[in-house]
């Protein structure tokens, strides 16, 4: 599944704002799109095949694109749009250096104008989307929104640790509980507890392989506890739902990443993804269809 990213184009004379999607990064890194595959299939087990087709395509464009775009542009300075507008046209009360003037990239396009040319459109797309599909999407998309809104703010202030978390929010948390509603009810039965701590643990997997700023002793341990927990988070789910061998094999999936971790040196430890990705839709197809 290809990752996917969204931008904006930098401000041209002629047109205020284009919207671009390409693809992007490793199809094998852990991504809203996986997560949103991985919940759907742990809640529905062999009933996925019976749909809902239209809803998961929808959930899908939402997680993968539209939510990932919303997290990515506009909480890296780098992508904003920052190029000032060249044509200024002759609006009534408002001046270059005004409110209304830096929504519009006057005299230095900054947060306000990446909020309005990229912020809002993609927003506008993600709730659109959401409402097509239920009610719980629209609380998660604006849970995203939320997220990003306190990402850009944590990015400001530098603080890299918040920021890390509010990324996991957005990459794994919430599209692995918009994955678990496609199922149909909400919360999930039979397997709940289980569900839980899978979420919980892929959570705080992917927390651990994102770096924080520079690689302390200390920082490296709270990592290593940190994937430590999300794995025992893991194992502990597939053990409540009585499947010992997929623990095992997950835990053995587990060695690889947790090692790479530990050699990381604060770096992010993208060579842990393939891993990474093959014990989530594993764990996930365990419990949804009862394997191990």
């Amino acid at each position: 599944m290809p990752a996917a990213a969204a931008a904006t184009d930098q401000v041209e004379p002629e047109s205020f704002v284009a919207l671009r999607l390409w693809l992007a990064g490793s199809p094998w890194r852990l991504s809203g799109g996986w997560l949103l595959l991985a919940g759907w299939l742990a809640a529905a087990g062999q009933q996925i095949w019976s749909g809902p087709w239209l809803a998961a395509l929808l959930a899908l464009a939402l997680t993968e694109v539209v939510w990932g775009a919303l997290w990515w542009q506009l909480t890296l300075p780098q992508r904003w749009p920052l190029r000032a507008a060249r044509r200024r046209p002759a609006l009534p009360y408002i001046q270059p250096d005004s409110p209304a003037g830096r929504l519009l990239g006057w005299p230095n396009p900054g947060a306000a104008a990446a909020v309005a040319r990229a912020g809002l459109p993609l927003a506008a797309l993600a709730l659109l989307l959401a409402w097509a599909i239920s009610p719980l999407a629209l609380l998660l998309t604006a849970l995203v929104v939320l997220a990003v809104l306190l990402g850009m703010a944590a990015q400001r202030a530098r603080l890299e640790g918040l920021l890390g978390w509010l990324q996991a929010l957005v990459q794994i948390a919430l599209p692995f509980a918009l994955g678990l509603s496609l199922a149909g009810a909400w919360p999930p039965g039979a397997h709940g507890v289980s569900l839980l701590g899978l979420g919980l643990g892929y959570t705080l997997l992917a927390r651990a392989l994102v770096a924080s700023g520079p690689e302390t002793p200390s920082g490296r341990m709270l990592h290593l506890l940190l994937a430590a927990a999300g794995l025992a988070a893991i194992l502990a789910a597939l053990l409540a739902a009585q499947l010992p061998l997929a623990a095992g094999v997950v835990g053995l999936l587990a060695v690889a990443p947790v090692l790479l971790l530990a050699r990381s040196e604060g770096r992010p430890v993208r060579a842990a993804q393939p891993w990474l990705l093959a014990l989530v839709l594993l764990s996930a197809a365990a419990v949804g269809l009862g394997i191990g």
